[in-house]
């Protein structure tokens, strides 16, 4: 199975085109606002990102 790169930026494409051109092998997503952002990271090997935004979270590990 091909890792996943999922570029998180506000215009993402040309990051997406220049990852895709270099590494063919890598299946590599975009995420362009929090939304797709929540529904990509989950399942991504390797996020690239412009920035971090921290949420804290009312779920804990037990």
């Amino acid at each position: 199975m091909a890792n996943t790169v999922l570029v998180s930026h506000p215009t993402p494409d040309e990051f997406v085109q220049l990852i895709r051109k270099r590494f063919p092998d890598l299946r590599v997503w975009s995420a362009n606002d929090a939304a797709s952002l929540d529904r990509y990271v989950a399942e991504a090997d390797v996020l690239l990102s412009n920035r971090f935004q921290l949420r804290s979270s009312t779920r804990h590990a037990g």
